[in-house]
């Protein structure tokens, strides 16, 4: 069942449209573009929803997909040549940079705002990511 979003503040509503926007803008490329199985788009839409959840694994995928993790995971390898966690990962990261260029945020809220538990370890994936940590990336953006 759907729910309207609610919003403390115009702000937040512009993010969420911002989100949602980005969101139709993707399924459109992976539907036209890429010509993937329903199945990966439906994988993908809900990576793209839930990232910020910390618990986010394959198996959690798989069963709101309604296949066996190892089933999913090969179809991923098929269609995209890439893993699930790549997926997973690349979108955390993408929107940690999005969330770092607004500079309104410290490390550790983007870190939880995209599904680590931990800034440690969310510096860690960004460096392998990216090439650089966090507060060099935002950093390099003043320049």
């Amino acid at each position: 069942k759907y729910s309207s979003p609610s919003f403390e503040n115009i702000e937040a509503l512009e993010k969420w449209a911002f989100e949602q926007l980005e969101l139709l803008q993707e399924m459109k490329n992976l539907i036209f573009v890429k010509h993937y199985s329903p199945i990966i788009i439906n994988s993908i839409e809900y990576i793209q929803k839930n990232y910020n959840n910390p618990d986010l694994k394959i198996n959690t995928i798989a069963d709101y997909i309604g296949l066996s993790s190892g089933r999913l995971s090969v179809l991923f390898k098929k269609e995209i040549g890439r893993t699930i966690n790549d997926i997973i990962t690349e979108t955390r990261i993408e929107t940690a940079k999005k969330l770092l260029f607004t500079g309104k945020y410290k490390i550790y809220e983007v870190s939880e705002m995209v599904g680590y538990k931990t800034s440690q370890y969310f510096s860690q994936i960004f460096l392998q990511y990216t090439g650089q940590y966090p507060n060099h990336y935002r950093k390099g953006l003043d320049i």
